[in-house]
């Protein structure tokens, strides 16, 4: 039988570094998606116009992947919520067996 292992504190520091990345690139997202509105008021015609809509689709691809380490990130805190849940119990059982 195999041995499964988590340091939960290691892997709930990871979980937090996580979560602030993703709020940092979301707001950093805010950003460049503001910085384009402006650019398109300074540059108008056929290549901004090209410009602009690749940005878009760029910026929207950019905002799932943010959305997608989110939602890892809580998937993450959830397994260790669930491996310290598990550890409480089992702790218990361990004890009375080695009587």
């Amino acid at each position: 039988m195999s041995v499964v292992h988590m340091e939960t504190e290691w892997v709930r520091e990871m979980t937090r570094r996580f979560q602030i990345t993703a709020m940092g690139l979301d707001n950093q997202a805010g950003r460049l998606r503001s910085a384009s509105y402006n650019l398109n008021y300074c540059w108008q015609g056929g290549d901004a116009t090209r410009f602009y809509l690749e940005f878009q689709t760029w910026i929207r691809r950019f905002q799932a992947q943010v959305q997608n380490l989110e939602y890892l990130s809580v998937r993450l805190e959830r397994e260790v919520g669930q491996w310290e849940c598990v550890d409480q119990v089992l702790k218990p059982a361990q004890f009375h067996n080695a009587d």
